[in-house]
């Protein structure tokens, strides 16, 4: 099996390790990176989007090209309508705005919540909303963000090879790849077609869950040499 030097996991809070009691020894990540006896890099994020997960991910890339041939890179894929958008009064990237919550009776106080965080309260929240509630029912839709997501993981998956990095994906919350032939796909259910995503028994995956999936993922990594 190949040696690695790094191994870089990023993704959404399942990735992260939320809710676990040490998230930063527990966590899968954590656990391959100790049977490969490389040194962890963990850039998973409590409702991160995948467009966090593809930016960060490509900067990791750019700026470390050197590292990369010594890398294993896992990508923990998450739910379809979270969206990576620039904030230009803060200066920062929002990575996880959830339009999938949007529809909840929690909407304003999220559009509160967004507006002081990365507008400094200068935006008027009912104006926020309204202009949210007009771009989901006119400007966005579900086969589309399908499509640029399997554009986006083929971008990433040959960005990587290009640099010479190793790269496996899986879905960690949602299912919506159909290029799984083309990448390194690790399938939680690769003999039926039931819906292929890490499924934990309630809320966030725990300490087992994650310790099942770094041994999967080693005898996956195993078996792709």
């Amino acid at each position: 099996m190949k040696r690695y030097k790094y191994l870089l996991a990023n993704g959404c809070s399942f990735v992260k390790g939320d809710e676990l009691k040490n998230e930063s020894e527990e966590r899968f990540s954590k656990l391959l990176s100790n049977r490969f006896g490389c040194e962890e890099i963990n850039f998973g994020t409590s409702g991160g989007s995948n467009g966090e997960t593809f930016r960060t991910t490509f900067d990791w890339i750019r700026n470390n090209q050197k590292k990369c041939k010594d890398t294993l890179i896992i990508i923990g894929l998450t739910e379809l309508f979270r969206m990576d958008w620039w904030s230009n009064i803060t200066k920062q990237h929002i990575g996880h705005l959830h339009l999938s919550w949007f529809p909840s009776s929690h909407k304003l106080q999220y559009m509160e919540k967004i507006n002081r965080k990365y507008f400094e309260n200068i935006l008027d929240t009912r104006e926020l909303h309204n202009f949210f509630h007009y771009y989901i029912k006119f400007f966005l839709g579900e086969e589309k963000e399908i499509i640029k997501l399997n554009n986006n993981v083929l971008g990433l998956n040959g960005y990587a090879q290009k640099n010479d990095a190793d790269i496996i994906f899986f879905n960690s919350i949602g299912d919506h790849l159909f290029c799984q032939d083309e990448i390194n796909f690790f399938s939680f259910n690769p003999k039926n077609n039931k819906q292929d995503r890490w499924k934990p028994k309630k809320g966030h995956p725990n300490k087992n869950e994650h310790l099942k999936l770094s041994n999967m993922l080693y005898e996956h990594i195993n078996k792709n040499e």
